[in-house]
């Protein structure tokens, strides 16, 4: 009897990946269609509205007040921008609803044109989704399993670093620079991206320096030219590094990963831990006995992981400068959720800055199932964290262990991140267009120059050696031919 094949776990894939391209975009566009409506119905049914302090910063803007001269907020200017114009859709008085509403849309409405970006982008540099129908399910999924989408601008951010890094793998580095300028203004720590682009283009060498003097030259002029309004506007300096600084000395947030270790030892070792309401920075924080231990080595601890992932990429670019643009998006990676895991605040909607570049993410062996269930993991632990919302405010044991779950499974995407062998991310014939080598070409042309009239995309394979493959391939058949006739005739 005949033993059948083991039933792997990359059938699914092969699968999706047989598809045409029509069934296939219909898959994807029924899977977007279906998780988006639930979240937006939630918003205009459910009404589960955005923060509050969205709603008050919208409603001061739409009165004619301008934040960061007339209130202070806590956000930057882009990431102010998303926040306060939704406020502008309405007729008659501002109402949560109204507002709740137009927010869902307007992060709909990115999530779409983030999710059409990830689809191109994988269609042309992962050769592995020619149609780029998985990442687009990765991308639809991950955000799907969040559930934040209609209720935080975090994905915003990641939408600019996954066009920032793919524009500078591609060599457009004025692009590349200018949407990580736009990202940062959304969030701020994308910034750290900036000294992997640096060290990409300085260990390149002479080709390098052009492409990095063009890239810091849009940086700063994009910079210049939305700071300066932005400080008159705002009258002064002195509101933007509020909007900064602000960060610095906030509390730590009980979601983040030092707060799960106070809760734990807590109920361990009977520290008095509880959690309060912080105004200053509009969060519920802990206190606990450890508090000032974890103050004061949160940002140490910060900069000493980026810094390790900093010389990790230099070794690998010195070691394999071949493989330099799959370390590029892992290190992006590795730098956006190093400062996640470091900061003393660590709500789940953080995550969403770090979903579209993670949909790009193809590791090599059964490490990329790994991680996308223990991403999976993560983000839906999150959502069940808002069920054990109230024990965890109590400090009971089943809102500790799940968000001491939730964190660890932050905690294994990194670590699986970090140690990780990815695919290469471009196709042999984008390779040959973003890295043209010289080629051999038919004799004469190659010294006197092809003209128009001339262009002849000859490899050095002459056509008398093709047309001898050719005589050599049809002398195969025939033989195979005369085989397959005297079998017949044995067999009669």
């Amino acid at each position: 009897m005949a033993a059948l094949a083991p039933r792997t776990i990359e059938t699914p894939w092969l699968r999706l990946r047989s598809l045409d391209e029509r069934t296939a975009w219909i898959l994807l566009g029924a899977f977007w269609v279906v998780t988006r409506l639930i979240y937006l119905l939630n918003v205009m049914l459910g009404h589960h509205y955005p923060d509050d302090e969205f709603f008050l910063y919208a409603q001061r803007f739409s009165h004619g007040l301008l934040p960061y001269r007339d209130f202070q907020v806590e956000y930057p200017p882009l990431g102010i921008a998303l926040i306060v114009l939704p406020g502008l859709i309405h007729s008659g008085p501002l109402t949560p609803w109204g507002y709740g509403t137009s927010f869902a849309l307007e992060m709909m409405a990115l999530d779409l044109l983030t999710l059409f970006l990830v689809v191109r982008l994988a269609r042309k540099l992962i050769p592995s989704d020619p149609t780029g129908l998985i990442s687009g399910l990765l991308y639809t999924g991950f955000v799907a399993a969040s559930g934040a989408i209609a209720q935080k601008f975090d994905l915003v951010a990641g939408t600019f670093c996954l066009l920032a890094v793919m524009a500078f793998i591609r060599r457009r580095d004025s692009l590349g620079w200018m949407m990580l300028v736009a990202a940062t203004l959304i969030k701020g720590f994308p910034l750290a991206i900036a000294p992997l682009f640096l060290m990409y283009r300085l260990m390149e060498g002479r080709a390098g320096y052009r492409s990095l003097y063009e890239g810091l030259r849009a940086a700063v002029a994009s910079s210049i030219a939305f700071l300066v309004p932005l400080v008159w506007m705002a009258g002064g300096v002195q509101p933007l590094v509020h909007a900064i600084l602000y960060h610095v000395d906030r509390g730590t947030e009980i979601e983040s990963m030092y707060s799960g270790v106070l809760l734990l030892a807590g109920r361990l070792f009977g520290l008095v831990t509880f959690s309060y309401a912080n105004p200053a920075d509009l969060s519920q924080d802990i206190q606990s006995p450890l508090d000032m231990l974890v103050s004061h080595s949160a940002t140490p601890l910060g900069l000493v992981l980026i810094g390790l992932i900093y010389w990790q990429f230099y070794r690998a670019l010195k070691a394999r400068p071949h493989d330099g643009y799959q370390e590029l998006v892992r290190a992006s990676l590795l730098v956006l959720l190093a400062f996640i895991v470091t900061f003393r605040a660590l709500p789940g909607h953080y995550l969403l800055a770090v979903l579209p570049l993670e949909s790009m993410v193809r590791f090599q062996g059964r490490r990329q199932t790994t991680f996308i269930c223990v991403l999976l993991g993560a983000l839906l632990l999150g959502q069940l964290e808002t069920v054990f919302w109230q024990p965890l405010l109590a400090g009971a044991w089943s809102g500790i262990l799940v968000l001491v779950a939730r964190n660890a499974a932050i905690l294994g995407c990194f670590v699986l991140l970090f140690g990780g062998t990815m695919w290469g991310y471009l196709a042999p014939a984008m390779r040959r267009s973003i890295s043209p080598e010289p080629q051999a070409s038919l004799g004469w042309a190659v010294e006197s120059g092809i003209r128009s009239w001339q262009e002849v995309p000859a490899p050095f394979n002459s056509y008398r050696q093709q047309s001898s493959k050719r005589e050599e391939i049809t002398s195969l058949r025939s033989a195979q031919h005369f085989y397959m006739n005297q079998q017949r005739y044995r067999i009669m």
